[in-house]
């Protein structure tokens, strides 16, 4: 499904895809990925990062074509590629070309096995998946070599061999541009604003300036590590902070990595994260059509094709942050309630209610449509409001098929039916 700020769909075959290798990859890069990334993400899905580094890049194509060559479904597809997106083996870029859906990945390189293990987060999953001597016999495998004392260096010099001709200006001139090494950045989700306001609430004395980038970059490894709340990380890091050091090593590491442990038992300090998941819902009825489009549509857009495509209020954009954002709710979930809630409250969004129902939602799991309009259907029953408003057909929840059938193209929904939806959303 579409997500908040991503505008990234579920795959369809009809989609069509783009390969960029916009990093050089060399034949150590494949032990790398084995060694290092395989006991994290699968073998499976290093297969499909190998795969995609031996197609052609440059050239747009039916993902249909990748899908068959390598015997893949698209969710098989989708599931791999947000273990490679994670650990920022592939980037995803997406564009909308009239009804299908514009995939351009980015292939970047592994990281080294000294970059690896000096990142906190890949090292800390990596080690939870293996042993410690397991992860000890991957960094051996690595080591290299260092020159016993007592030698002296007798190696020529270059410019006793090279004797160049320096009135030639075109050999002082810089050379052609080739590609380099490049890595993905890992997607923290760590808000580093919200980490200084509670540190500084904690401690006054330090400021922002006190911590330098790659302390702060620390900091937010170790909290996505251990999926703890950037209050819990700014209590931490506060009882690791040694104001006497010069700036770059006032936060005590291991004693921070020691709290970070030490605390992981208690569930408050951690961030929730739930997944949203697709309706089980068939059928060409307008409501099943509604339905799916909230499944497959961020909140903003959903809110856009409610109000006929005029731009949402920067009242509405700011709520639908709290839902999504702040309060965790799917946005999936997200369109199911802000349809209810239109209906009931006769097309009028109100913050205050609209933040208890989707707190409601979040206490309960729910993580798809459909259940998000059974839950407030009832809910309103239970608190004696208006129940949920009335489709004109009724939806028919099915079992998904045991086979995996691919969509050709993307669901549409006939205008006539839609505003039929709307007018009866309302209704007894």
């Amino acid at each position: 499904m579409l997500r908040l700020g991503t505008m990234k769909a579920t795959l369809s075959p009809s989609d069509i895809f783009e390969i960029r290798k916009t990093s050089l990859i060399s034949s150590n890069d494949y032990e790398y990925a084995l060694d290092l990334y395989a006991p994290i993400i699968g073998i499976k899905n290093v297969s499909v990062y190998f795969a995609f580094i031996a197609e052609k890049g440059g050239e747009q194509m039916p993902l249909s074509e990748f899908l068959s060559k390598y015997r893949l479904s698209s969710g098989e597809l989708e599931n791999a590629l947000s273990y490679l997106e994670a650990v920022g083996l592939v980037a995803t870029y997406h564009k909308i070309l009239g009804k299908k859906h514009l995939y351009l990945y980015s292939i970047m390189a592994p990281r080294t096995p000294a970059q690896f293990f000096s990142n906190e987060l890949l090292y800390g999953t990596l080690r939870s998946f293996l042993s410690e001597d397991g992860c000890m016999a991957i960094a051996k495998k690595y080591e290299t070599s260092t020159i016993p004392e007592g030698f002296e260096n007798v190696s020529e010099r270059f410019v006793d061999v090279f004797h160049l001709n320096v009135g030639n200006a075109s050999i002082i001139q810089s050379g052609p541009k080739t590609g380099e090494r490049k890595f993905g950045s890992l997607q923290l989700g760590f808000d580093n604003n919200a980490f200084m306001s509670a540190l500084i609430e904690l401690n006054p004395t330090i400021k922002p300036a006190y911590i330098t980038k790659e302390e702060s970059m620390r900091i937010a490894r170790i909290a996505a590590l251990y999926s703890y709340e950037e209050s819990a990380m700014a209590s931490f890091v506060s009882d690791s902070y040694r104001p006497r050091n010069i700036i770059g090593k006032r936060i005590d590491f291991d004693h921070l990595s020691e709290l970070a442990i030490q605390n992981a038992k208690y569930d408050y300090l951690h961030k929730e994260h739930i997944k949203s998941t697709n309706s089980e819902i068939h059928g060409d009825a307008p409501t099943a059509k509604v339905i799916r489009m909230m499944d497959n549509m961020s909140t903003l857009q959903f809110l856009t094709k409610l109000q006929r495509g005029n731009k949402p209020a920067p009242s509405d954009v700011k709520l639908i942050n709290t839902l999504v954002v702040e309060m965790g709710v799917p946005e999936n979930v997200a369109n199911a309630l802000i349809f209810y809630v239109l209906g009931v409250q006769e097309n009028a969004l109100s913050g205050a209610y609209v933040t208890k129902l989707g707190a409601s939602l979040v206490r309960a799991g729910i993580t798809n449509a459909l259940d998000a309009l059974n839950f407030l259907g009832g809910h309103a029953k239970r608190s004696g409001k208006k129940p949920e408003p009335k489709p004109v057909e009724k939806p028919v929840k099915e079992e998904k098929p045991s086979e995996v059938v691919d969509e050709v193209e993307e669901e549409e929904i006939d205008e006539e039916e839609f505003e039929a939806l709307m007018k009866n959303r309302g209704r007894k």
